[in-house]
């Protein structure tokens, strides 16, 4: 039997299919006394009515907010009674969404104890409170809840997805969410041939560019030129580097930093100690220039760059 949060993972990277063929096939579906199968049904339920239109996204609303219901009923968690408040309020059914949001926030009262990270449980407050339209309030309770976890992006990620499907269901303006989304991510390459005193202007450049696009994290390789200096402004920023070689340090050193100078060098070292990891493509074993494992670690790092802004 497919242990239920592996179903989720799955539903949560997009295979749906694959998450709901898993389920039926373990007996889930049938279950009405297993609060947990009954919340993943309603998960399930809710990205599958998402992906449909008209009556069919209507009926699955109404039937992924029953599932969580029924869930609730039978082990009261907050995060369960979010989810059929919000997905009563995405039906249009106002009154009895902001009820349920009251119902919510008295639950989760200061001072109660609940099994739920401080996170969690300013997002779900935060969440209640646009339910009832209270966008100053949400939006102030959400900058306390991610002050709780400032690096816990996904859990960021997956707050800001159910809030802009409420907001869009409540016909509301959505600008409000930006500043609390997650830093974006980087792939970067440039050019060699740059003469370590004269990379002012360029960095200068890069400067602007990483905090106009809100960047928070980096992928790429690490030649002396282009490289170092967008690396060095993603160091200076406080940005997550990973470096990803085609070859190992020593090779890569000798055939793409070293020629340039000890200025290059020393600047190699610094942002090499300073990443947040350090990833070699192929190991060759060659002393010359690799095409094919400097194509592959370029691949390597945009792939990584595209997964973690997902």
């Amino acid at each position: 039997m497919t242990p239920l949060p592996h179903i989720t993972t799955l539903a949560r990277s997009g295979a749906l299919d694959r998450a709901w063929a898993l389920f039926r096939e373990a007996g889930y579906e049938q279950e009405t006394d297993n609060p947990a199968a009954l919340a993943v049904k309603g998960r399930l339920l809710k990205d599958q009515a998402f992906a449909a239109s008209g009556a069919d996204k209507w009926d699955g609303l109404a039937a992924a907010a029953a599932a969580y219901a029924a869930a609730d009923a039978l082990a009261p968690q907050p995060w369960l009674l979010i989810n059929v408040a919000s997905l009563t309020a995405m039906q249009g059914k106002e009154a009895e969404a902001e009820a349920l949001a009251d119902q919510l926030l008295e639950r989760i009262a200061p001072g109660r104890t609940q099994a739920e990270t401080p996170y969690w449980l300013g997002a779900t407050r935060a969440e209640a409170f646009l339910i009832k339209g209270q966008v100053k309030e949400a939006d102030a309770t959400l900058t306390e809840a991610r002050a709780h976890d400032p690096d816990g992006y996904e859990d960021h990620a997956s707050t800001l997805k159910q809030f802009g499907r409420l907001i869009a269901a409540q016909k509301g303006k959505s600008d409000w969410l930006d500043k609390h989304r997650p830093p974006a991510s980087l792939h970067f390459a440039g050019h060699l041939g740059i003469a370590a005193d004269e990379s002012t202007d360029l960095r200068t450049q890069v400067d602007a560019f990483l905090a106009a696009q809100k960047i928070g994290f980096g992928y790429g390789a690490l030649a002396a030129g282009a490289d170092i200096i967008i690396a060095e402004s993603l160091i200076a920023r406080g940005c997550a580097l990973h470096i990803i070689l085609p070859n190992s340090v020593d090779d890569f050193t000798a055939l793409s930093v070293a020629p340039y100078g000890k200025d290059w060098l020393k600047r190699f070292a610094a942002c090499k100690d300073a990443a947040a990891s350090i990833q070699i493509a192929a190991s060759t074993g060659r002393d010359h220039y690799e095409p094919l494992a400097t194509a592959l670690a370029a691949e390597l790092a945009m792939g990584a760059a595209k997964l973690n802004a997902q």
